[in-house]
């Protein structure tokens, strides 16, 4: 039979999730429940975590693949070497960051190399991107927005993560890219460059509500 003071504290524990039952995901709750809940939440998404890992492993590969072929396809330019480096940068700092998430269990340093991996990710497809937005362009060979709008819902996969951190830091990404965007663009139209950004807009508010759903 639980004791008189573990009912109390259960009482409360309830109480406080009563009152956030009907309210924003973005809400907390209080700091001993907020800080169990994170703890508990983080533990549960550990074998997931596993699979975001090497889904993204593999993507790296996918990605360095088709630099190679590009690189066959048009012959020796000046994008493919530059994106291959930052590829590699933000690779080593990921796998790094990962072997820290997966070594150490606990919460703490989840949430410490976790927005290290996400925002390395995002910096490093943001570069890419710039670069092959201006390689490409010189070359009149189409490019888009496709590996943002990936690293956009990477962003909200359900890992265990803070969503209310997910959502700055997809916003962050959204903002750096539209801004970056606009201020290396030279002859593109701006019928292409809103197209590219309303895509990626679109895809930053599905991402955020499936997010926001499964925290809600």
């Amino acid at each position: 039979m639980p004791s008189q003071a573990e009912s109390a504290v259960a009482n409360h524990h309830v109480a406080a999730v009563d009152r956030l039952a009907t309210g924003f995901a973005l809400r907390r709750f209080e700091p001993e429940l907020e800080a169990e809940y994170r703890d508990f939440s983080y533990r549960s998404y550990r074998q997931t975590r596993r699979v975001a890992i090497c889904l993204l492993l593999a993507s790296f590969l996918a990605f360095f693949t088709f630099d190679l072929l590009l690189l066959y396809s048009v012959g020796a330019n000046p994008i493919t070497l530059p994106v291959m480096l930052v590829r590699l940068c933000a690779l080593l700092i990921i796998v790094f960051a990962a072997y820290r998430v997966l070594k150490s269990p606990d919460v703490a340093t989840g949430y410490r190399w976790i927005p290290i991996g996400l925002g390395c990710l995002s910096l490093g497809m943001l570069l890419v991107t710039l670069i092959y937005h201006q390689g490409l362009e010189q070359m009149q060979l189409p490019y888009g927005l496709e590996g943002m709008m990936l690293i956009q819902i990477v962003i909200f996969v359900p890992i265990g993560y803070s969503y209310r951190n997910s959502l700055y830091l997809g916003i962050a990404t959204l903002l750096c890219t539209g801004l970056a965007l606009q201020l290396t663009s030279s002859g593109e139209s701006p019928i292409q460059y809103l197209t590219s950004l309303a895509y990626l807009t679109l895809a930053t508010i599905a991402a955020a509500t499936a997010g926001y759903c499964q925290e809600h």
